[in-house]
């Protein structure tokens, strides 16, 4: 396979307009950070990012990570993020000796919009190469797809899931084009992608195991194919989390426990804070599964139907006006309506063009890898729970499949029918570009 990352020219224009875009939004959002995000020395980073960096329930681990290199994001679950993230760290380590600033945020805004950009490239790619879609209609889905205001802010935040959706679209690509050329993909090939979607979010390196099978049949389970494409990256993926955890993280709570035997007896009013915070978050967490690790995050006991229509569907969509932005671990409640019932209206018209496509590409091979995919995210989201409070957050980790499948039905619905859902489609995507940055910009600015 030539190399996937060189633009082609029909691209040019599309990646120019997405870096501007995206670029954009990422300046919007360091332009509201307060002065202390960019002071450089031995300060704590934990206290300056984590306690004033408050958008939607993302993490800003990774501006502590590009800062001091210590790890606070959940290692077993993203074995390889600070492996990602360490030339920036390096670099802004050398930054921040020469400038005397911390640019943490200003490295982190160019690998979120080259990731972003690149995103949309392959997103433009797979409706022209594997849906083999117009132009025009290539044009409205990724607009589509990129108004959707949880997938906007992935673009501009600094957590994993920009990278997340790269790594999910560049498999989608590479396995979409070896089945359309009728080849199976190769081992070495398939190692790649799982040790690149599951390094930076492991739940994702199942979906390079969906996508492995759809490929390759029975022929993944060979011992030959397994050991290279799977096993290989485990060990990889291992020896990584033990290597940081037992040189990074550990020495890193050790220090922090000491630190805090000193501080709580001479600061009661963090206690009484934490306490707080504590109470919030049990009276906001749903009620888990078991305390084990992994299953801590399940959730049983909040309600499904609610959680799809306000925040899967809804706020992963389109922004609820009221407690604007805010992080369920702070104050945001789990559940908030929308001021406006047309805002309802057009969650309907999105999930029914999404129903409409998945029936016109209920022949596609493709949309079933990538519909298998999604109901993995269903079943880990809906049915586990994982996650479910803040579902919308996890939004770049399968809603392209939305647009995927109205490229379908562009395609195969008669001539009156798909100009009706183009037409719908756009207005759309123009309304959610509108109502969604226009929320957004004005509450950083």
């Amino acid at each position: 396979m030539k190399n996937i990352f060189k633009i082609k020219k029909e691209e040019r224009i599309l990646a120019l307009v997405s870096m501007l875009v995206f670029a954009s939004l990422n300046t919007v959002l360091i332009h509201s950070y307060p002065t202390s995000f960019f002071k450089a020395g031995k300060l704590g980073f934990w206290s300056i990012f984590y306690k004033h960096f408050t958008v939607s329930g993302f993490d800003a681990y990774s501006y502590i990570f590009l800062s001091n290199e210590k790890i606070y994001f959940e290692l077993s679950r993203h074995p390889l993020f600070g492996a990602l993230l360490y030339p920036g760290a390096c670099l802004n380590d050398w930054l921040m000796g020469w400038t005397h600033h911390n640019c943490a945020t200003f490295i982190m805004a160019v690998m979120l919009v080259i990731s972003a950009t690149f995103s949309a490239v392959f997103f433009f790619r797979i409706c022209r190469e594997l849906i083999q879609l117009c132009r025009l209609d290539a044009y409205i889905l990724t607009a589509f797809f990129f108004s959707f205001a949880s997938i906007m802010l992935t673009t501009m935040v600094p957590d994993h899931f920009c990278f997340s959706m790269l790594c999910l679209l560049v498999s989608i690509y590479m396995v979409g084009t070896c089945m359309a050329q009728g080849k199976q993909l190769k081992a070495w090939q398939a190692s790649l992608l799982f040790l690149t979607t599951a390094g930076v979010s492991l739940s994702n390196g199942v979906k390079t195991g969906i996508m492995s099978l759809f490929c390759n049949g029975r022929k993944v389970f060979s011992p030959r194919f397994f050991a290279i494409a799977f096993i290989l990256p485990l060990l990889i993926m291992g020896g990584s989390f033990y290597y940081q955890n037992e040189y990074i993280v550990k020495p890193q709570q050790e220090k922090g426990k000491e630190i805090e035997r000193k501080l709580m007896p001479k600061r009661p009013d963090i206690a009484q804070k934490n306490a707080v915070h504590d109470a919030w978050m049990d009276a906001h967490r749903g009620k888990s599964v078991s305390d084990m690790p992994f299953l801590k995050w399940t959730d049983v006991s909040t309600p499904r139907m609610e959680s799809i229509v306000e925040n899967l569907f809804g706020e992963g969509i389109q922004l609820h006006q009221k407690e604007l932005l805010k992080d369920l671990s702070v104050s945001r409640p789990t559940f908030i309506r929308y001021d406006w019932t047309i805002s309802y209206l057009f969650e309907a018209f999105v999930f029914l063009l999404f129903a409409a496509g998945v029936f016109y590409s209920r022949h596609s091979r493709l949309m079933w890898m990538c519909l298998s995919c999604a109901a993995f995210d269903a079943f880990l989201h809906l049915v586990l729970g994982f996650g479910l409070n803040e579902v919308y957050i996890m939004a770049a980790h399968w809603m392209f499949v939305i647009p995927f499948t109205m490229g379908y039905a562009f395609r195969e619905a008669q001539p009156k029918l798909a100009n009706a859902m183009r037409g719908v489609t756009l207005f759309l995507a123009i309304y959610f570009w509108a109502y969604n940055a226009t929320l957004i910009i004005t509450h950083f600015l």
